[in-house]
C-alpha cells in the first residue's frame, strides 16, 4: 500500500511539471503580425494595417483603438478584422493616411495580452513596415503650385473693363428711366378725361370735312349726323341716348328736367329732320341739309359743359377754328 501511494505521488509530480512546461511553451508561441495592403502609395492614399495574432483559449488580448505613435502618417480610424471560419485568430485594422512623399516607416504597433492565470498584462510588438510615398505629379513637376495671389486693380485691362461695366450700367439706368417717364406719361394721358363738346366737335368735322351729300350719301350722311348728337348727350348728360327712340328720348329728356324748354325744341326739330331722312326717304334740299348740322352744331354750343380751366378754353377754341 505504501509502494501505491509512493507511486501515485511521483506520477502526480510528474503531470504536475509537464503541465507547466506546456503552459510555458504555449506563452513562447504568441505571434502577432502587422501587413500593409500595399507597400507602395500615392500621396493622399488611405493605407490599410491589419494586426493579428494567434489566439489561445486561455489568453486574453487587447488591441488598442487608437494608435497615437505613427510617425510621419496620421491615424484615421480602426476597424476589427471578421474572423474566418475554422481560424484561431483575432485581429484589428488600422487605417493610416500620409501626404509627404519618400519612404516612410510605420511604427511597431503595440498589443496587450495575459494569461487567464495571471493579472498582469503584457506588451507585444509588431514589427516596423516600411510604405514607399509616391506623387501624383508627372514630369518635372516636383510640387504643387502655390496659390496665385489676388489681382491687381490697378492694372490697365481691369482699369479699362471696370470702366466699360460703369458706362453700360448708366445707360441701362438712363434707359429704364425714359422708359417708366413715357409711361408715366401716357399713363396720365389715359387718365384725362376729354369733355362731351370736344369729341363732338371733333366728329362733327370729320363728317364735314367727308362731304357725303356731295357724294349722294344723304341717307348715311344723316345716320352719322344723328348719332354724333346721341352719343353727345349721352357722355354729356350720361342718358342712354342712343338705344332709345326719338320719341322715347324727348319723354325722358322732359322728365330728367336737364334741358330747358328752347333746348328741348331745337332737339326735338334737330330729330325730326334726321328721321325723316332716315325713315321717310325723304330727300333734304342743300339748304336743309346745311341747316341739319348748323342745328347739330347749336344744340351742342348751348349745352357745352362750361370750361373750368385754360386749358380746356384753348382746346375749345382750336375746335371751333377748324370750321366746325
Amino acid at each position: 500500500m505504501y509502494l501505491l501511494k509512493r507511486i501515485l505521488t511521483i506520477f502526480g509530480l510528474f503531470l504536475t511539471i509537464l503541465n507547466t512546461l506546456t503552459f510555458a511553451a504555449e506563452k513562447e508561441k504568441i505571434t502577432i503580425t502587422a501587413t500593409p495592403d500595399k507597400e507602395e502609395v500615392f500621396i493622399g492614399d488611405r493605407i490599410n494595417v491589419s494586426v493579428k495574432t494567434n489566439l489561445k483559449k486561455n489568453l486574453q488580448l487587447s488591441f488598442p483603438e487608437k494608435i497615437s505613435e505613427t510617425g510621419d502618417f496620421s491615424f484615421i480610424e480602426a476597424q476589427p478584422i471578421k474572423t474566418k471560419f475554422g481560424k484561431n485568430e483575432k485581429g484589428i485594422v488600422y487605417i493610416l493616411g500620409i501626404y509627404s512623399t519618400g519612404t516612410h516607416v510605420i511604427p511597431p504597433i503595440k498589443v496587450e495580452y495575459r494569461y487567464s492565470d495571471k493579472d498582469t498584462w503584457q506588451t507585444i510588438e509588431t514589427r516596423q513596415i516600411p510604405i514607399n510615398v509616391k506623387s501624383i505629379l508627372k514630369g518635372g513637376e516636383t510640387d504643387i503650385r502655390d496659390i496665385k495671389g489676388p489681382i491687381k486693380w490697378h492694372s490697365k485691362i481691369y482699369r479699362v473693363c471696370l470702366l466699360i461695366s460703369i458706362i453700360v450700367i448708366f445707360l441701362i439706368i438712363v434707359a429704364l428711366f425714359l422708359k417708366l417717364k413715357r409711361l408715366h406719361q401716357d399713363f396720365i394721358e389715359k387718365l384725362k378725361i376729354r369733355p362731351a363738346h370736344i369729341i363732338a366737335y371733333e366728329e362733327l368735322s370729320n363728317l364735314k370735312s367727308e362731304d357725303l351729300p356731295r357724294k349722294g350719301k344723304i341717307k348715311e350722311y344723316y345716320f352719322s349726323l344723328s348719332d354724333i348728337v346721341r352719343h353727345y348727350i349721352e357722355n354729356r348728360f350720361k342718358y342712354r341716348a342712343p338705344e332709345m327712340t326719338t320719341e322715347e328720348f324727348l319723354t325722358y329728356i322732359k322728365q330728367e328736367g336737364a334741358l330747358n324748354p328752347e333746348q328741348r325744341e331745337l332737339l326735338k326739330e334737330f330729330l325730326m329732320q334726321c328721321d325723316m331722312v332716315k325713315f321717310a326717304k325723304y330727300g333734304p334740299t342743300p339748304i336743309e341739309i346745311i341747316d341739319s348740322f348748323k342745328l347739330a352744331e347749336t344744340f351742342v354750343n348751348e349745352t357745352k359743359e362750361e370750361p373750368e380751366n385754360n386749358e380746356s378754353a384753348k382746346l375749345e377754341k382750336s375746335q371751333t377754328q377748324k370750321g366746325v
